[in-house]
């Protein structure tokens, strides 16, 4: 269907949402998922900004393996 954003963006507070889904031992895939499908395309690559600038990495750098980890998957990079 069709992504309808945020009217009002906080790219910040959306990007510690994603890394704090990032910490602790099993990853929160619910609030990436709420994160990513309540933006846009436009509004993502802001909140993907602000990422980059407040922790220095993407969050696709720093968790592809544990995400393949938790969902029972091989990682692509461990191949």
């Amino acid at each position: 269907g069709t992504i309808h954003g945020a009217s009002v963006l906080n790219s910040e507070l959306s990007a510690m949402k994603l890394n704090a889904a990032f910490l602790g031992p099993i990853v929160d895939t619910g609030m990436i998922i709420r994160v990513l499908i309540s933006h846009t395309n436009k509004q993502r690559q802001a909140i993907k900004r602000h990422y980059r600038i407040l922790y220095g990495k993407l969050p696709a750098n720093s968790t592809q393996r544990k995400l393949a980890f938790t969902s029972g998957q091989r990682s692509p990079m461990s191949a």
